[in-house]
């Protein structure tokens, strides 16, 4: 499922900058845009704790699909309604913290403590060798087919990303992370 979702990952990455700033948007209003997501996950990552525990990892998964084609929707559409991209940036962030706090309470639960460190490399290996040629293959999509023709490629692996969720294992999660023991780890641990 990682693998499906990081290829698609792959595809758009690095071409959303270059989308944004093909539409004349201000790079300073581009780099604006990455900032408020960088705050906006972190935020969003406690909401998304909250959430697994009411309603478990893989319904809080698909409860940020919507929310990512939300988010590919008015990309699409920037030109149209011209909503200002800290809105996009959040709608992002949402959509991100809802897919990867569950994913990697699905993995640390799942590993063998004796073998956490080797299904981590697997985890994130696996996604990035097939998403290796990705940016390749979307250049030629872009190139050849344009940016709107990229976010339906994009858009349909992502669809497909989602199939393996529902033959993931679901387990209870209850416990909360609390902003205050947060903010503890970061002054007990400031080298992370």
């Amino acid at each position: 499922m990682n693998a499906i979702h990081g290829l698609a990952g792959s595809f758009i990455g690095i071409f959303i900058p270059i989308y944004l700033l093909r539409k004349n948007l201000d790079p300073a209003n581009v780099f604006g845009f990455y900032l408020v997501y960088a705050i906006t996950i972190l935020i969003f990552f406690f909401l998304a704790n909250y959430i697994v525990g009411i309603v478990g990892l893989r319904k809080t998964v698909f409860l940020g699909y919507p929310f990512l084609f939300l988010y590919f929707f008015f990309l699409y559409t920037i030109d149209q309604y011209g909503l200002p991209l800290y809105v996009l940036a959040v709608v992002n962030a949402f959509q991100a913290s809802f897919y990867w706090f569950p994913i990697h309470i699905w993995l640390t639960n799942t590993s063998r403590q004796d073998s956490i460190g080797n299904d981590l490399g697997k985890f994130f290996a696996t996604s990035q060798m097939v998403g290796l040629f990705a940016p390749i293959i979307a250049a030629f999509v872009v190139l050849f087919l344009g940016f709107k023709a990229l976010f339906l490629v994009t858009g349909i692996i992502y669809l497909i990303s989602a199939i393996p969720l529902f033959y993931l294992p679901e387990f209870p999660f209850r416990e909360k992370i609390h902003i205050v023991g947060f903010i503890k780890l970061l002054k007990e641990y400031p080298q992370y």
